[in-house]
């Protein structure tokens, strides 16, 4: 019985932990992101000891992608080949 406390309390401040790691990167990528807006590079920032976040910020989310179907206005380049 010993053995299964230790372990519960290990686990608990294991979960604990792994909380607030995944606080720090998220907080962590923000910053980043932030020093790539106002003109560094990845490059620099590697150079000086801070790599890419694992997992990127949030940001706004991406428009709806569009299809590969949607037709452009105007003749094509093969309807004008068709022609001459």
């Amino acid at each position: 019985m010993k053995a299964v406390r230790a372990l519960t309390a290990l686990h608990q401040r294991r979960q604990e932990l792994l909380s607030e790691l995944q606080e720090v990167e998220r907080q962590y990528g923000a910053e980043h992101a932030a020093a790539l807006r106002v003109g560094w590079t990845s490059e620099q920032l590697g150079k000086l000891g801070f790599p890419e976040p694992t997992r990127r910020p949030r940001g706004r989310p991406r428009g709806k992608a569009r299809s590969a179907s949607v037709k452009t206005s105007g003749p094509s380049a093969e309807d004008a080949s068709a022609t001459t």
